[in-house]
């Protein structure tokens, strides 16, 4: 039984790394999806003709 408990320890565990990993790269993808949309909007947005590009 102690054998068990050892490995459903393990898998908890293998599995908390996977969540918090997953967490990170949800949180890269939605900082790389807002950096992305303001960089679309800078690009789009009308300039005045005394402002460079």
């Amino acid at each position: 039984m102690a054998d068990v408990d050892d490995a459903l320890g393990r898998l908890g565990a293998e599995l908390a790394e996977r969540d918090a990993r997953i967490a990170d790269l949800e949180s890269a993808l939605a900082g790389a999806r807002a950096a992305a949309a303001h960089l679309s909007m800078d690009k789009t947005a009308p300039h005045r003709e005394d402002e460079q590009p």
